[in-house]
């Protein structure tokens, strides 16, 4: 019995951390030098034809309003891991780059917007939609939010757009006040934190 307590009480104080690292205003602070380093030479010019059959593929089958399926089959499976119509943040912000990239202007713009309508949690972006239930996952990934901020990023770069790198900078500043700590970043926090309540207990 008393180690239930502990573990509830750990649980609790993890918590209110992790609350409190939450509530931390962002700064939002647009950086001076310009993001060319970003916009990398890519191949897309090159093999044209395959190119533009993987475009149609993507386009046609795997790019939904609100994401990308992780699967072209949907054989949804109870799992932890994506499977089917899942769709995931990764992929979006795979996808958002490929779209600043080649210069799809339109097209970025009402992906991006549907990404944060569908994925975002207001500081950070969920890295999971279900296929089934539509519902956002908890858990955020790090990694999958500095993406969209990368792709952000090369939009105003190759567009000199003021707007898009403030967006960018502004969900930089709020990723920083709950994933990113004196320089490390957090991933899979809740995820990470449920596992080790489960093994206490």
């Amino acid at each position: 019995m008393n180690r239930k307590i502990i573990s509830w009480g750990m649980l609790m104080g993890c918590l209110l951390m992790l609350a409190g690292c939450g509530q931390k205003q962002p700064q939002t602070k647009i950086p001076k030098d310009n993001a060319e380093y970003l916009t990398i030479t890519t191949q897309y010019h090159k093999n044209k034809q395959n190119i533009e059959l993987l475009h149609n593929f993507l386009k046609d089958s795997m790019v939904q309003k609100a994401g990308i399926y992780t699967n072209f089959n949907n054989n949804q499976k109870k799992s932890d891991n994506a499977t089917g119509h899942d769709m995931l943040s990764e992929s979006s912000g795979l996808w958002l780059e490929y779209l600043a990239q080649t210069h799809q202007n339109k097209a970025f713009r009402e992906f991006y917007k549907n990404t944060k309508k569908y994925f975002d949690q207001g500081r950070q972006f969920s890295y999971r939609i279900d296929g089934k239930t539509k519902k956002k996952s908890d858990v955020n990934a790090t990694l999958d939010d500095l993406r969209i901020i990368r792709a952000l990023q090369i939009y105003a770069q190759n567009n000199n757009s003021k707007k898009y790198r403030y967006e960018a900078a502004e969900r930089f500043a709020m990723l920083q006040t709950t994933s990113i700590q004196k320089a490390r970043y957090l991933i899979f926090m809740m995820y990470v934190l449920k596992k080790l309540v489960m093994k206490v207990l």
